[in-house]
């Protein structure tokens, strides 16, 4: 019974360990600036109107953030009111409240283009604000999918 004790021990000591040291959260990150991930992703393939860089001062203000809230932003929108497209991704230590500013700025534009341009609207309702490591996104385009995939492309995990 007590090398039963002891094998069991044993077993549970290493895969203790095991969890610890082998299922270490990795880090996600992007090894370059927002703007350059922002830009492959204008390039991707997918259909954009005509779109313009936002400027902190709109960013924050159309957002809903402080400067302090994030460490690195990249944003277009389109530069026609009858066009919703929009990419937005923001680093920050804060994924929780970035992430309600950024639900928050989408459900305005929902709000706006709801009785404004149907097809506009329905591409604000297929989209959706997401989470990877300290990133909040969010892509409002013709393609979605299409548009996520080349901006998954540029994160990495580093182990911690």
């Amino acid at each position: 019974m007590r090398k039963r004790k002891k094998i069991l021990c044993g077993i549970i000591m290493t895969a203790a360990a095991w969890f610890i040291t082998g299922c270490r959260e990795s880090e996600t990150v992007i090894n370059e600036p927002l703007s350059e991930v922002t830009k492959a992703v204008l390039n991707c393939g997918t259909y954009f109107p005509e779109m313009v860089e936002v400027n902190e001062e709109n960013f924050t203000y159309e957002y809903g953030l402080e400067t302090k809230d994030f460490e690195e932003y990249s944003v277009y929108w389109a530069g026609s009111g009858g066009d919703a497209d929009e990419i937005c991704i923001i680093k920050t230590s804060d994924t929780n409240k970035v992430k309600k500013a950024v639900k928050e700025r989408l459900e305005s534009r929902r709000d706006s283009f709801e009785d404004y341009v149907k097809e506009e609207y329905d591409k604000l309702c297929s989209s959706d604000v997401k989470t990877r490591g300290d990133y909040v996104y969010w892509l409002c385009t013709e393609d979605n999918s299409k548009a996520e995939s080349e901006l998954l492309k540029h994160f990495s995990n580093e182990n911690k």
